[in-house]
């Protein structure tokens, strides 16, 4: 009976969905929509800022490569500083040289990061001259190539514009697809969490609440069935939404990527269900519950870089963000893969029980003002 009336209440409120569905689709276009890639790329002087921690000949050698074609200035400071540059345009790009350069590129570790915008053509091109130099640079040394070479060979290859059109698409993809499925788990978030306090505030109605007292399932009973069904609402949405995003995405879809991001908006899905149960139980007011839900999807959101390049959101706002599901699923999506992958389920379980064992909590406390 549970089961059968919050299916019915889920289907008078799909509403709700398709609202979310139009927002959603308006999303898409304005955060996936960009100019033409088609016109020829012309090497920009960049304005660098490296900081070398190592010290060494090889870092000193890449410093160099750099300082022949951009504007490189040396120094050492935080990322929220870093940051606080970039929004100001100071620097375009902010460059640590890791400890043990060699031995991190001997031991395929990661050698080098860079803070920078991640939509413009110019930094794309950075990064892929950047991994150019490292993979030669590795083949020097396995090779016993004296550094001089390697620079020699780097600066005598082929047009740019013909070897690393390739990989300028595939990075360009792989932002459109992350662009995508941020959005996505956004939509999917809010939806769920919406659809939830709609219909509990049709289960507190009076006459329904009669009907369940005279059911025959058990409380225990009446409360797993409205578990089972949040779950395939929320299996639901998310289905509905995850197929327009594929769709929407079908040419920047990396390989071996699709599954573990489509489990991971399922499973963020879930933690919306806890988040849900959790709101609903602060108060009665459904338009209450609504602008709460609305308030904090939409902060997590922006805070945890959906909508605005996380390197350019001050470092205070990235560790408040941590405290909130969706940061981690944005952190997923810059490197999916399978370890990646089972932190984020962890994390995600973190939340679900906090949540839900919050919302527990909350609920005992009025009971017990009301008895």
């Amino acid at each position: 009976m549970i089961f059968k009336n919050y299916m019915k209440i889920f289907v008078k409120n799909i509403k709700s969905v398709i609202l979310s569905f139009m927002i959603f689709m308006v999303m898409l276009i304005i955060f996936t929509s960009s100019k033409n890639s088609d016109t020829e790329f012309k090497p920009t002087k960049l304005d660098i800022m490296i900081n070398d921690e190592d010290k060494s000949e090889e870092s000193r050698a890449l410093i160099n490569y750099l300082k022949e074609k951009h504007n490189v200035k040396e120094d050492k400071i935080t990322d929220s500083e870093a940051r606080k540059q970039l929004v100001e345009d100071k620097i375009i790009a902010y460059i640590v040289i890791k400890k043990d350069f060699k031995q991190n590129l001997l031991n395929d570790k990661k050698a080098v990061s860079i803070l920078a915008p991640t939509k413009t053509s110019a930094i794309t091109f950075l990064k892929i001259d950047l991994k150019s130099y490292l993979n030669y640079t590795l083949a020097g040394i396995n090779s016993n190539v004296d550094q001089q070479e390697v620079l020699n060979t780097l600066n005598t290859k082929i047009d740019v514009k013909v070897i690393d059109t390739n990989l300028y698409n595939q990075e360009k993809d792989k932002q459109s697809f992350n662009i995508t499925f941020a959005v996505l788990s956004y939509i999917v978030f809010m939806s769920t969490i919406s659809v939830i306090i709609n219909i509990d505030a049709e289960f507190k109605k009076e006459s329904l609440l009669k009907r369940m007292a005279l059911s025959p399932y058990s409380q225990k009973s009446q409360t797993i069935q409205q578990f089972v069904a949040q779950i395939i609402i929320a299996i639901i949405i998310t289905s509905f939404y995850l197929a327009i995003s594929v769709f929407m995405a079908r040419n920047s879809i990396p390989k071996n990527s699709l599954f573990y991001t489509s489990i991971a908006v399922f499973i963020f899905s879930f933690t919306a269900i806890s988040i849900g149960q959790l709101l609903v139980s602060i108060s009665k007011d459904v338009k209450v519950v609504n602008g709460i839900n609305s308030a904090f999807s939409m902060i997590m959101a922006f805070s945890s870089g959906v909508f605005f390049p996380i390197q350019y959101i001050p470092q205070g706002v990235i560790n408040f963000s941590k405290f909130m599901p969706q940061y981690y699923f944005v952190k997923f999506l810059e490197e999916i893969t399978f370890d990646k992958f089972l932190l984020f389920v962890a994390s995600q379980a973190v939340f679900i029980v906090f949540y839900t064992l919050l919302g527990i909590f909350i609920r005992r406390h009025k009971l017990k003002e009301v008895a």
